[in-house]
């Protein structure tokens, strides 16, 4: 995808920045399709700008994070205490209509890997849970378990213990309650982040 937005974008006489490019194939998830439909929309603005440079800036405001990777950046706002910007992609995520169905199953993966990591048992424990329970690629599990050893630092072990029962409260609520999902979520990400034991 890399190189075709290279030789795209030579062709076309425009230039990406180096983080510009990684942030738009992320932003499309690896779908080619996807990445030849907003390179058109970045093209068609930056053609009739002096400066033919595409950077990050571009990107972000011209190009959507398609809804799968705006729930997985709910999940890490949350790994990383941020409640500002864990409500303002919940608020993204819903204003589109999307379900929030998994999302309960994401943070509590995350919050098993915190475990591990708590629990002194070794980095390679965490690779191998990520590698059997979430379906990511494998040249993607080294860098999550990287992230996860990061946000593991924000949270307390007991305090993930705690975040356990809390997602168990809300996914019975989830369940039984479908209507009010949207308030519960905004409870869900205050209670997991505000937490204090």
């Amino acid at each position: 995808m890399k190189k075709w937005l290279e030789e795209r974008s030579e062709s076309d006489g425009i230039k990406f920045t180096e983080k510009a490019a990684s942030l738009l194939i992320e932003n499309v998830n690896l779908d080619l399709n996807l990445l030849k439909k907003e390179y058109e929309k970045l093209y068609d603005y930056i053609s009739s700008e002096a400066k033919k440079v595409i950077d990050e800036d571009t990107v972000r405001f011209l190009v959507s994070r398609i809804y799968s990777l705006k729930i997985f950046d709910l999940v890490d706002y949350i790994g990383k205490r941020d409640k500002d910007n864990s409500l303002k992609a919940l608020r993204s995520i819903l204003e589109e209509g999307q379900n929030l169905i998994g999302l309960v199953t994401l943070i509590h993966r995350m919050f098993k890997c915190f475990l591990y990591i708590k629990s002194g048992n070794s980095k390679s424990s965490v690779t191998d849970y990520i590698e059997n329970n979430m379906k990511v690629p494998p040249y993607f599990v080294g860098k999550l378990v990287s992230k996860y050893i990061k946000l593991s630092d924000n949270y307390t072990e007991d305090e993930v213990l705690k975040v356990f029962e809390i997602l168990n409260k809300y996914d019975i609520s989830f369940r039984i309650n479908t209507i009010e999902s949207k308030h519960l979520v905004k409870k869900l990400i205050s209670e997991i982040i505000d937490i204090d034991v």
